[in-house]
């Protein structure tokens, strides 16, 4: 994404995560670990939350797909791997993309930091055309291009790793 000052930028659409056993069935710890959570990821201009969290009591991934499940999540999000495997165009991670993670949420303010940066550098990452639903690194993040915005459009989609991760 472009920020307004045209400067490329990580966006975060929504956060998925799994409540340890301890917490799901005590409501008041429950909260407390919600907002533990949700409190790493304040926007400093208005104190709220810069982004939905899910927090979900399944949070299963195994080689044949994944299911998230339970808590927030009213009905359960299941994912089967197994599609045609697509080969993909060999590219690499733009100096952009490697910018904007070096540099997301490292003010004094905002509490996240990310230290994944310097793997993106030299990632191995493949291309694949966001229209190719039978592909399945674009399967994978398929049932996320709801919750882009009406204007906007998916051009690709890029995955690195040994199992190519979208």
């Amino acid at each position: 994404a472009i920020d307004p000052k045209g400067e490329p930028s990580l966006v975060f659409i929504a956060a998925f995560q799994e409540v340890p056993l301890p917490f799901q069935n005590d409501p008041d710890l429950l909260a407390s670990y919600k907002k533990a959570v949700e409190d790493l990821a304040l926007d400093s201009r208005t104190g709220t939350t810069a982004y939905p969290h899910f927090f979900a009591f399944t949070f299963l991934i195994t080689e044949s797909g994944f299911r998230i499940s339970g808590g927030d999540v009213s009905e359960t999000i299941e994912i089967q791997t197994g599609s045609r495997y697509c080969e993909g165009e060999p590219v690499s991670f733009t100096q952009e993309f490697v910018l904007a993670n070096s540099l997301a949420y490292r003010s004094a303010i905002d509490k996240n930091i990310n230290f994944f940066n310097k793997d993106f550098i030299s990632a191995q990452v493949k291309s694949f055309p966001a229209d190719d639903d039978d592909c399945l690194p674009v399967q994978t993040i398929g049932f996320l291009l709801d919750l882009l915005p009406a204007e906007s459009a998916l051009e690709s989609v890029q995955a690195y790793g040994e199992n190519d991760k979208a």
